[in-house]
């Protein structure tokens, strides 16, 4: 498979992770083309953060959860008032934020989740999935969640075989393909895991594809036949097909030089390797023209392309 059919098929919008004193602004972007996009400065706008997720619906964006170390004061001994527990919308019309009043049966786990819209049971849902609480890594998030967009309620996914539940983990990647959910990765905070998860809208139930193989360090070792245990990685599915984009642990990160592929068909792993964009001038090495190694970024895929 060429990498630029690959290309062609979705296309990687990265946001950098906020901190108290980085900017505010969202951006609004058509592939390749990024605008500053100005929020009504007479509304309120959601503090930066950092560990957040966002969906798009309705002319809408919708950002839940994230992290900032300056929403309590240093002296308060309740860490985890530094979680944002609360769903923001963006008109990108009125160009305004509203902070909006969900019930109160919010997920508690809103570090490093998941999350995408899609219609569940013929409503508009936010689900989210994954994720840590505080103290990071012990309090993880196993349920899927959804958020009703219309009436803004909160359901959890009553499971009526809990078997071959994948394991407690945020910085998983996840992908709704059909009428399947799957997720790949992630960490506790002690050790990472590449297991491949689906879990099925209709039957209700989750499968192991995959159990993989656990890791306690932090330098990514990839085998001959699987990649590396991970986090905070990104993927996509395209021709039934799994490919799994950056990540790392919390001393090392993945590059792009190569690509791992995980064939819904057979449940394996492939290793791709990418095409260089030669039109880019080479100053230190071949390595200048392939994206820089990350993680802790974000992937939107559109599934119109074919």
């Amino acid at each position: 498979m060429g990498s630029k059919t690959l290309t062609e098929s979705f296309f990687n919008w990265v946001y950098s992770f906020f901190d108290g004193n980085m900017n505010k602004e969202p951006y609004s972007f058509k592939p390749y083309v990024c605008k500053v996009e100005k929020p009504n400065s007479k509304r309120s706008v959601p503090i930066a953060r950092s560990g957040h997720r966002i969906v798009y619906f309705n002319g809408q964006i919708y950002s839940f959860g994230g992290y900032n170390k300056l929403a309590a004061p240093d002296n308060d001994p309740d860490l985890s008032k530094r979680l944002l527990k609360e769903l923001w919308k963006y008109n990108l019309i009125s160009k305004t934020w509203t902070k909006l009043k969900t019930s109160e049966n919010i997920p508690a786990a809103v570090a490093s989740h998941t999350a995408h819209f899609l219609v569940f049971n013929k409503e508009p849902k936010l689900l989210t999935y994954g994720g840590t609480g505080f103290p990071f890594g012990e309090n993880l998030e196993t349920n899927i969640n959804f958020c009703d967009l219309k009436t803004l309620q909160w359901s959890v996914n009553d499971l009526e075989n809990e078997e071959n539940l994948p394991s407690p983990s945020y910085g998983q990647a996840t992908k709704c393909h059909g009428q399947y959910f799957y997720t790949v990765g992630g960490t506790n905070g002690m050790e990472y895991h590449n297991a491949v998860h689906r879990y099925d809208f209709r039957k209700n139930q989750w499968t192991c594809l995959s159990e993989g193989r656990v890791s306690y360090g932090h330098i990514l070792q990839s085998m001959n036949d699987a990649p590396a245990p991970r986090y905070r990685h990104e993927i996509v599915i395209f021709n039934e097909e799994i490919f799994m984009l950056g990540g790392g642990t919390a001393l090392d990160v993945d590059e792009f030089d190569f690509i791992w592929g995980f064939s819904l068909a057979t449940n394996t792993w492939k290793k791709y390797h990418t095409q260089p964009d030669t039109t880019i001038p080479m100053d230190d090495g071949i390595a200048d023209l392939y994206p820089p190694a990350r993680k802790c970024h974000s992937v939107v895929q559109d599934d119109n392309c074919k």
